[in-house]
């Protein structure tokens, strides 16, 4: 009965590691996104300075950063910030931690 009770422990613990591993790759899938998106905002507004002041002709560019924008941002719903982006990496790396954990106690 010993070894019973040892091989569910062990059982739980990958289960549990695994539903760590599939928030960590959301969770990065999603850090990488709204990474991107918050960088093409910020270029696209350069862009329009430029193209505004007339100084240089970005509206090739911009109109491609804009499509790349649109096209990610269909995925996300919420305002994409630097505070949104350091929270979801916080979490990765709680989940990193807890995965940690979790496959330790497994003895995987």
């Amino acid at each position: 009965m010993e070894a019973t009770n040892a091989d569910n422990e062990k059982q739980l613990c990958r289960f549990i590691a695994e539903k760590h591993e599939r928030f960590l790759s959301q969770y990065l899938q999603e850090v990488a996104s709204l990474e991107r998106i918050f960088v093409l905002q910020e270029e696209i507004d350069q862009f329009n300075h430029w193209i505004s002041a007339g100084k240089l002709n970005y509206s090739e560019r911009k109109s491609r950063a804009v499509a790349e924008l649109n096209s990610l941002s269909r995925n996300t719903s919420k305002k994409i910030n630097a505070k949104r982006i350091e929270a979801i990496k916080l979490k990765i790396k709680e989940h990193e931690a807890a995965l940690g954990y979790w496959r330790g106690r497994g003895g995987s």
